[in-house]
């Protein structure tokens, strides 16, 4: 919880993120892989809700292909349900190149990066995608158990990256 009176912009400092990369920046500038705290919005109960950028793919250059997104976004539903206190929600990006979170509460750089590894390493080890049939999935024919584990790879290959969005 935020304490009162205190400056979002130096608590989002002292968790690692980057407070220049807040909101809108130019896709022709950044280098996937990275998260990147987008927004942080302080409610009225003295709590936040941050949304994060998880670029897994060079924006204008690259995608993930739509059965891979898709099964990414159910392990990382799944997992970050099971693992992240305050995890809200995952969304694919309608542009194809990674993922939206949303946690409802203040979360480190260190720890989010951590979680995702988690999740990563999980889908790698994984023989199914989790709630997947048609009874939990309203498109169960479309995903990708070893595309996503193809890019689970890479992205853990590259976790070092993370961190910076901007070369």
């Amino acid at each position: 919880m935020l304490e009162a009176g205190a400056d979002l912009r130096t608590i989002q400092v002292l968790q690692g993120w980057d407070t220049d990369m807040l909101c809108d920046i130019d896709h022709r500038l950044v280098v996937a892989p990275y998260l990147r705290l987008a927004e942080q919005k302080a409610n009225d109960h003295g709590g936040v809700t941050c949304v994060f950028d998880f670029r897994m793919a060079q924006p204008n250059q690259e995608t993930i292909l739509p059965a891979v997104l898709h099964s990414f976004e159910h392990f990382f539903l799944v997992q970050m349900r099971k693992s992240l206190e305050g995890f809200v929600l995952v969304a694919p990006m309608g542009c194809q190149t990674g993922l939206y979170l949303v946690i409802a509460r203040e979360i480190s750089l260190d720890e989010l990066m951590s979680a995702s590894a988690v999740v990563l390493r999980h889908m790698i080890e994984s023989h199914s995608v989790p709630l997947s049939t048609v009874e939990t999935c309203g498109q169960a024919a479309l995903h990708d158990l070893a595309g996503a584990k193809a890019v689970a790879q890479k992205l853990l290959n590259n976790i070092d990256k993370f961190r910076t969005v901007m070369s």
